[in-house]
């Protein structure tokens, strides 16, 4: 069975990996006119406004810009969910997992009480934090970060590390929320505003 790759943390029953990235509400950026666009793979260095394509949309409604191979569906408004399809190329996909795979652990979660990481039977994956220096200077990772940030109209360094997490058979997160519930966290950058979730691989 071939591992799937996501950009967030769910709870799935086949063997996976999920990417997540993590915003948080530390400034808004002071032009929004860049962050509008929205990177087409199947184009090299083509862009095109996302603005046009989701603001205008109804729940349930998907735009398929032609030529693009990029879906944008929203699911919901409140909560806001927006579904955008083919965001990452395979050759991405398969760098994050090649990047990630070596440094797997087990999962952690928040202590509410200090802050800190600890294991819990809330969360059973495997994970790697895509952190190190050599990680970061990483242009296919600098590259997609900024995609995160034209997407999500958020400046990349209000993103937490890219965090790739992996789920085997039988393996979950139970139902959670993403937003910091102690002060240690917050202090360190503010409230999360948003997750963003990328497949890099279909489970089977």
């Amino acid at each position: 069975m071939k591992p799937a790759f996501v950009l967030s943390a769910v709870v799935l029953s086949t063997l996976m990996f999920v990417f997540v990235a993590y915003m948080q509400l530390r400034s808004l950026p002071e032009s929004t006119s860049g962050a509008q666009q929205l990177y087409n793979d199947n184009e090299a260095g083509a862009t095109q406004n996302i603005n046009s394509m989701v603001p205008s949309l109804l729940v349930g409604q998907e735009v398929d810009q032609e030529n693009t191979g990029i879906r944008v569906e929203v699911i919901s408004w409140e909560p806001r969910i927006i579904v955008v399809d083919n965001i990452l190329s395979p050759e991405e996909c398969d760098e994050f997992i090649q990047m990630a795979t070596p440094g797997m652990e087990k999962s952690t979660v928040v202590n509410v009480a200090n802050g800190k990481s600890i294991p819990s039977s809330v969360r059973t994956s495997t994970g790697s934090f895509l952190s190190s220096h050599a990680q970061k200077s990483n242009p296919t990772l600098k590259t997609v970060e900024e995609r995160l940030a034209h997407i999500t109209m958020l400046p990349p360094e209000n993103g937490e590390a890219i965090q790739v997490l992996r789920y085997e058979i039988g393996q979950y997160y139970r139902p959670h929320h993403d937003f910091f519930a102690d002060e240690f966290n917050k202090k360190r950058g503010g409230q999360r505003v948003c997750t963003v979730l990328m497949y890099l691989s279909t489970p089977e």
